[in-house]
């Protein structure tokens, strides 16, 4: 099955008031298919100071995947509302302990940098949909996938700050915590480290340094292997497709001695603020996260869309604003109108395609020259070039 686009448009009216609201439709079809296509539902909005109407566009990729592969939980922030996380959308609180609670800021689970020794606060856990067995015939393996749009602001130490959480003591949230991820670094740069569990036998690996306050993609695969001190954690830090066996380890913490036990069910996923004495919590901000049992499903769950951010009159111009993910390939499109209708195949490149630098969200913009004369209306759509 070929790639398809999926695809919000923007219409502009260049009319003399913007009194009626316009309605968009939601598209969804292969690219090289045209007209052909299924309704998703409708946006409705209007801009009236400027009269001209504008909408939200977003570009995304739906890509084939097996039917067999299981998606356990997927969460964008930035539907959930500023205030505790607890309460949210199926997020629970581990054990009794309140102090500090987490916290969604700004579309953002912000979990503050604290310094060693602060005390134990807050946890939060929510469930998968389905449980993550560890495997019971010999020379098996089974994973489990988590990933996360993730930007570290500080580090102190080496707790984890997210895990797959265990079932053994019950639905609650407070069982043995695996597939750790954490942060440590100095004050110029940090590393993410990962390790199985918290047993002494499975220390914690750490890759190369990585700039503070920048947003990256990452991904975490947890390989049970039946047997003892044989399990694997692997992380990747911003995979440039679905496809692991493309990917290279950004760290890679295999295990080959000691007397380390297979995790068990896992059924939870879970964010820590544990601290002791000389060993503090990092300081992170995550935007998505999701969790499966493959690869591919995880990435395109924190596939950064497309999103305009406005389109402005700017004299006889038109200026647009979007966000995108860093490190691709934009390409402009405009069809013109009739107000509150254009045709699918009427869409024409505007200007040269735009190589989007940088990793995570990227705000990029457009200046339609003389679009503004370009009456009574003109649609607007981007692309993401293969």
């Amino acid at each position: 099955m070929k790639t398809k686009l999926f695809t919000l448009f923007a219409g502009v009216e260049l009319s003399a008031s913007c009194t009626a609201r316009v309605a968009l439709t939601t598209n969804f079809w292969p690219e090289s298919s045209g007209p052909g296509r299924r309704r998703l539902g409708k946006v409705r909005g209007c801009m009236t100071k400027l009269n001209l109407c504008s909408m939200a566009i977003m570009v995304g990729l739906a890509l084939p995947h097996s039917s067999s592969a299981t998606v356990y939980l997927t969460d964008d922030f930035s539907t959930y509302a500023s205030g505790n996380l607890v309460g949210q959308q199926g997020w629970n609180q581990v054990g009794s302990i309140s102090t500090l609670p987490i916290q969604v800021s700004g579309g953002r689970v912000a979990i503050p940098g604290l310094a060693g020794g602060s005390g134990d606060n807050q946890d939060a856990y929510k469930s998968l949909s389905t449980l993550v067995t560890a495997p019971s015939i010999a020379n098996t393996t089974n994973k489990v996938f988590y990933g996360m749009t993730i930007t570290v602001t500080s580090t102190a130490g080496d707790s984890y700050f997210i895990a797959m959480v265990e079932t053994n003591s019950g639905n609650n949230g407070n069982g043995f915590a695996d597939f750790r991820l954490t942060a440590s670094g100095n004050a110029s740069t940090y590393s993410f480290g990962a390790r199985v569990n918290g047993q002494t036998g499975y220390p914690y690996f750490y890759g190369a340094g990585l700039a503070y306050n920048t947003t990256h993609t990452v991904i975490v695969e947890g390989d049970m292997i039946n047997g003892n001190s044989n399990d694997i954690v692997e992380v990747y830090v911003d995979p440039t497709s679905s496809d692991v066996t493309a990917q290279t380890p950004y760290v890679a913490a295999g295990y080959s001695s000691g007397e380390v036990a297979d995790p068990g069910t896992i059924g939870f996923a879970k964010y820590s603020q544990f601290t002791i004495p000389g060993n503090g919590q990092d300081g992170v901000l995550i935007g998505r996260l999701a969790v499966a049992d493959n690869f591919a499903d995880v990435f395109n769950s924190l596939r950064v869309n497309i999103q305009i951010a406005s389109i402005m009159q700017s004299g006889n111009d038109i200026v647009l604003k979007w966000m995108t993910p860093g490190g691709t390939t934009n390409q402009l499109q405009v069809t013109s109108g009739a107000g509150g209708g254009y045709s699918t195949n009427g869409f024409t490149n505007l200007g040269p395609q735009m190589i989007i630098p940088g990793t995570g969200v990227v705000t990029t913009n457009y200046t339609d020259t003389g679009a503004a004369t370009n009456k009574p209306a003109r649609y607007y759509r981007v692309r993401l070039v293969p």
